[in-house]
């Protein structure tokens, strides 16, 4: 998706039909700005961890995993706002998350 920025000047996002974004791919990467977090966890709680399907990347880091996901409230104690990418921002309009 990262493509998408280099090459396209205008883009849209439709989800099952209906219109989610008209613009450009840099307004449409600040529009998740608000929702994208970053935290690491032990690695053993991993599995327990709720809403897995906001996961946008886990990566193992040692003893912990460090997570980045799409959420409207703090997901985590430790977790803090990422600048959002242009996937991310595709994400949030796809999932409903604003």
């Amino acid at each position: 998706i990262e493509d998408i920025s280099s090459s396209c000047k205008y883009v849209a996002v439709l989800n099952k039909g209906v219109l989610k974004y008209s613009g450009t791919p840099h307004d449409m990467a600040k529009f998740g700005d608000n929702f994208v977090w970053t935290f690491s966890i032990p690695a053993e709680e991993f599995d327990s961890f709720e809403n897995k399907q906001l996961i946008i990347h886990h990566m193992r880091d040692g003893d912990n995993i460090k997570i980045r996901c799409i959420s409207v409230e703090k997901p985590h104690p430790s977790a803090e706002r990422a600048h959002a990418l242009l996937e991310d921002a595709y994400l949030c309009l796809l999932k409903d998350i604003a």
